[in-house]
């Protein structure tokens, strides 16, 4: 996950101001967490869209829905008004037990 974050960064970095201004960052439901868009955010300043379904599927650091949503607006400009998403899932989620503890999968 290290290396594809520092790739993202140097990618979006590379890109002209105008494109870079335009995009958002959206964290997902298996692989980059919202503190891996944070940790993005951080170094770049690109904005966070936070999806609360997500955030139940892939939450390793714990965060409650406000703690998640309060970090993820923290990313936007005072004059931009925030993307936040709420999906629903295609078909079922299943709950998956490891040693971390359990989180909701979808199919």
């Amino acid at each position: 996950a290290d290396a594809a974050r520092n790739r993202f960064v140097a990618r979006f970095l590379a890109l002209p101001e105008r494109v870079r201004r335009r995009l958002a960052l959206e964290h997902d439901d298996r692989r980059f967490s919202l503190e891996d868009a944070l940790w993005i955010h951080r170094r770049t300043g690109i904005p966070v869209v936070l999806d609360a379904l997500h955030l139940r599927c892939f939450n390793p650091e714990g965060r409650t829905l406000g703690e998640a949503l309060a970090a993820a607006l923290a990313t936007w400009p005072p004059n931009q008004r925030p993307k936040i998403h709420f999906s629903s899932p295609r078909t079922a989620l299943r709950v998956v037990r490891s040693a971390e503890g359990e989180r909701l999968q979808p199919p």
